[in-house]
């Protein structure tokens, strides 16, 4: 486990690969086709959060109880490739077509265009024998393309996961080997 140079046991050296799966909703299955890479992984972000709720009591100055009222998924990636293909899976919108005498694929949103539904799959390298994260039931509020003066555009997309509503999974991590005691 881990890539690096010189690594602890347990540890990921974070490279791998990043895939999409359009229209995933109702599918927490373990098949994921992968059909949309986001090659050029540059950055992904992954957070879980939770908002609580606290009650208060009078003779304490330390809450009595405490409960989850909301619970969020989200995150960032930022990559280094540009295909029309992942427009399509973040934004919603027509498929993307190709003009074989221009060699150009267009990517069309429209105004009253829905985002679709999808399914997010990083792997830990390539092969995700490090780490594998399964990310269920997706929407993409945010699409950036930071154009800059000779330097490299490197899109970004942030995420918000819903989990699949069939079997009730918001995610899966995925590691190595019997990691269920120290």
């Amino acid at each position: 486990m881990g890539r690096g140079i010189i690594q602890a046991e347990n540890t990921v050296f974070a490279v791998g690969f990043l895939f999409g799966t359009i229209g995933a909703a109702g599918n927490a299955g373990d098949t994921f086709t992968d059909d949309v890479p986001f090659a050029q992984l540059q950055e992904i972000s992954f957070k879980d959060g939770l908002s609580m709720k606290e009650l208060m009591g009078s003779t304490q100055l330390t809450a009595i109880s405490v409960g989850a009222s909301e619970r969020k998924l989200s995150g960032d990636a930022k990559v280094a490739t540009i295909r029309a293909r992942y427009f399509n899976m973040l934004r919603g919108g027509e498929d993307p077509e190709y003009d074989i005498g221009d060699d150009a694929t267009t990517f069309i949103a429209g105004i009253n265009d829905e985002p679709t539904p999808f399914n997010l799959h990083l792997m830990s390298p390539d092969d995700g024998s490090d780490m594998e994260i399964k990310i269920y039931n997706c929407l993409s509020p945010e699409l950036n393309l930071a154009f800059k003066l000779r330097d490299y555009l490197i899109p970004d997309f942030s995420w918000m996961a819903y989990g699949d509503p069939i079997t009730g999974t918001l995610y899966k991590i995925i590691v190595p080997g019997d990691q269920t005691s120290n």
